[in-house]
């Protein structure tokens, strides 16, 4: 049996097509973890493929639902052209914030010294090679 490629597979599938049809299939509206236990691809996927389907108009929102008291209003998404639900009262929406980065260390000036060519931090490191050969035979 000839082996699979990008020349000779079929047309790729993507993970917004898995979840439309899962959606159209169901014949009721979702949630992304009720859609994730159907096509079983990860509930951020499907978070993800439902923003572009909505973006594309393909499906709205139709509810919030809330499962238990503990968790966040979870949206409930539907097939079709239509109006979103508005956020319940008193509900935050749900935001990922990345944590902020961490900054550089900034190089002490005598720590850097410019070559004519080539811009590099001097430190007091020496490198140490296994068995102590250096195998390009330069002087460390």
């Amino acid at each position: 049996m000839a082996r699979s490629n990008a020349r000779n597979a079929g047309p790729r599938v993507q993970h917004k097509d898995t979840v439309l049809a899962a959606l159209t299939a169901a014949q009721k509206p979702m949630t992304a973890s009720q859609i994730d236990g159907v096509v079983g691809i990860g509930v951020s996927e499907v978070r993800k493929a439902m923003r572009k389907l909505a973006a594309a108009e393909l499906v709205h929102l139709y509810a919030w639902s809330r499962e238990n008291a503990a968790r966040a209003w979870a949206p409930v998404w539907a097939c079709g052209k239509g109006e979103h639900a508005p956020l319940p009262k008193g509900a935050k929406p749900v935001s990922v914030k990345a944590p902020p980065a961490k900054p550089k260390p900034e190089a002490a000036p005598e720590q850097m010294e410019r070559t004519a060519h080539l811009a590099i931090p001097v430190t007091g490191c020496r490198t140490t090679f296994v068995g102590g050969v250096n195998p390009w035979g330069l002087v460390t």
